[in-house]
């Protein structure tokens, strides 16, 4: 299961440092995302652990790579997967 395997992905080289609402984590940012259709979006995005953006809600305040974002939108895909669809403040 992939879920369960991401911490261990997150933490070699493609992760990275992120805060959301305050607390540190590992994640994969990306600078313009893919919806499920596979169109792409120009929002940047942040796909973490689930258990990891349990406490963020939309506006929550987002650092990576030293840039300030605030949370949009939230997409759980149910698999322990979260995608943070972000905004730059």
């Amino acid at each position: 299961m992939f879920a369960a395997d991401l911490p261990l992905f997150l933490a070699g080289p493609p992760g990275d440092d992120a805060v959301v609402a305050g607390r540190p984590l590992r994640a994969l940012f990306d600078a313009a995302y893919a919806d499920v259709l596979g169109v792409a979006g120009i929002a940047p995005a942040l796909t973490c652990a689930s258990a990891d953006v349990a406490h963020a809600v939309r506006g929550s305040a987002v650092v990576v790579r030293g840039v300030a974002y605030s949370v949009v939108n939230i997409q759980p895909d149910g698999t322990g997967v979260t995608v943070l669809i972000l905004e730059r403040t």
